[in-house]
């Protein structure tokens, strides 16, 4: 009885890592290009989309901004100018179905950071 109840955990172990791994958010890859001084390209366009329907927001955290970050914009790609100079991190979230046929989302980020002159 306590190697069938031992078999049967390892085995929910195992599918708890497989559904874990599988059903997780992509996380997205996020590439600034500066266009002058202070403006930038910010693309995100080749972040995997593992089910559907994936949308991108940017929010940007750096000088003259309140800890809750800036709004960049939305969509794959944003094209933005900032106000004054410095060292800023960009935020890109990248937000999609949990699961093939799920009705909740998952989102994963990852930073850029940019030095506008």
């Amino acid at each position: 009885m306590i190697k069938y109840l031992a078999g049967i955990g390892i085995v929910l172990l195992l599918l708890a890592a497989v559904v874990t791994n599988s059903y997780a958010a992509a996380t997205p890859t996020a590439t600034a290009t500066r266009v002058d001084d202070r403006t930038f390209i910010f693309d995100a366009s080749n972040s995997p989309c593992k089910w559907r329907y994936c949308t991108f927001s940017w929010r940007y955290y750096g000088p003259g901004v309140n800890r809750l970050g800036g709004t960049l914009g939305f969509g794959s790609i944003v094209t933005y100018t900032f106000s004054q100079p410095g060292f800023y991190w960009v935020v890109v979230t990248e937000t999609e179905f949990c699961a093939p046929l799920a009705k909740t989302s998952c989102p994963g980020t990852t930073q850029v950071p940019v030095i506008a002159i």
